[in-house]
């Protein structure tokens, strides 16, 4: 990474202490973690530039698994987690949901059924094109390496999924109009990326996975951040 450029992230999540019984809600197992990224143009006078937003959630299926809670329940417990789970998993067979993952990874099955699901990365205009969504994504599997047996990202792009959540003035400064009009072109470029990037899908076309340990972190050097 260059000297000269700086840029930071905030990974934030919040819980509420409570004296219930421990996983009573589907929501118990699932962290919802947002994420700031920030160019850092004068670290000494603290001068700072949000470019970016994301957000993740972290499913803690081990733990269900541990409590013999409802895995489904999880799983339906927002609409995007539920799309996710049709798309990678056997939801008509409660005894085993993962018998697809398992196929695919037959000969080296998963160590971990959590989940971290990547379900936003957002960039400026000015900040895309430049690599720093690779890094982006890089520093999450490093952060989550040992809170995950996969990572799963929606791979749709900005443009058709943005809805009246956003905020105006963040809409504006996304600038989404800008982006590639035709669907199947936008499509076509973002599967690639991920894929690039070396993550599979071979269930579902918007649905990328990949396991921590198998990401090529040596694929990122200080010559290629921008």
């Amino acid at each position: 990474m260059p000297e000269e450029e700086l840029f930071r992230i905030d990974y934030v999540f919040s819980s509420f202490m409570n004296d219930g019984t421990i996983g009573e809600e589907p929501t118990d197992y699932i962290n919802d973690v947002s994420l700031n990224v920030y160019h850092v143009t004068d670290e000494r006078r603290g001068k700072e530039e949000l470019i970016g937003k994301g957000s993740l959630s972290l499913l803690q299926m081990n733990r269900a698994l541990d409590f013999d809670y409802p895995l489904f329940d999880i799983f339906d417990a927002t609409e995007s987690i539920l799309r996710m789970a049709e798309a990678l998993f056997n939801l008509a067979d409660e005894d085993d949901y993962w018998s697809k993952l398992d196929k695919f990874f037959e000969y080296d099955l998963l160590t971990s059924y959590d989940i971290c699901f990547i379900e936003q990365i957002e960039l400026l205009p000015g900040y895309r094109k430049k690599g720093i969504g690779k890094w982006l994504i890089k520093n999450i599997l490093e952060r989550f390496y040992g809170s995950c047996g996969l990572v799963v990202v929606k791979a749709c792009p900005l443009q058709y999924e943005a809805d009246d959540t956003y905020t105006s003035e963040w809409r504006k400064k996304m600038k989404l109009e800008e982006l590639e009009s035709d669907l199947e072109q936008a499509q076509y470029k973002l599967f690639h990326y991920y894929q690039k990037l070396g993550f599979s899908n071979p269930f579902d076309p918007e649905y990328f996975f990949i396991r921590p340990e198998e990401f090529d972190y040596e694929q990122f050097t200080e010559g290629n951040f921008l």
